[in-house]
């Protein structure tokens, strides 16, 4: 199993679902100006454990963060439903095939308390994962 291939089952679930607004990934550029509404999403590695001499991960954790944003000034209930909408894509042990393992939710997603960032409204979404070799 490679990182890579954690990226890409997480990206193929977002995709598959239709969210509407525009999604950011981690090392693309967000237009400028930025459009509104918008999701920018990266995936963050805590632990990584590979095998010795094979090569490769037996094992990665970390999470998902997806921040849903609007402009400032406007309602929130869009983003909050946005937010809701990111962490029902993601249940808890959903299980994500990946070549050589799985991707698997390892808790409920939380929806942190929304702030202003400059002229964007943001509401992150961190959806914790365990990636393993099966």
């Amino acid at each position: 199993m490679k990182t890579k291939d954690i990226s890409n089952a997480i990206k193929a679930r977002v995709d598959a679902a239709a969210l509407v607004w525009p999604v950011a990934w981690p090392n693309q550029d967000v237009l400028d100006p930025a459009p509104q509404p918008r999701i920018e999403l990266t995936i963050d590695r805590n632990t990584d454990t590979s095998a010795p001499l094979q090569g490769g991960l037996v094992r990665s954790e970390g999470f998902i963060r997806a921040l849903c944003i609007v402009a400032k000034g406007t309602s929130t209930s869009a983003v909050e439903d946005k937010a809701e909408e990111l962490r029902d894509l993601f249940p808890k042990a959903l299980r994500l095939p990946v070549a050589g393992g799985n991707v698997t939710i390892t808790d409920t997603a939380n929806i942190a308390a929304g702030f202003r960032d400059g002229s964007d409204w943001v509401v992150p979404v961190i959806i914790p994962y365990r990636a393993e070799e099966s």
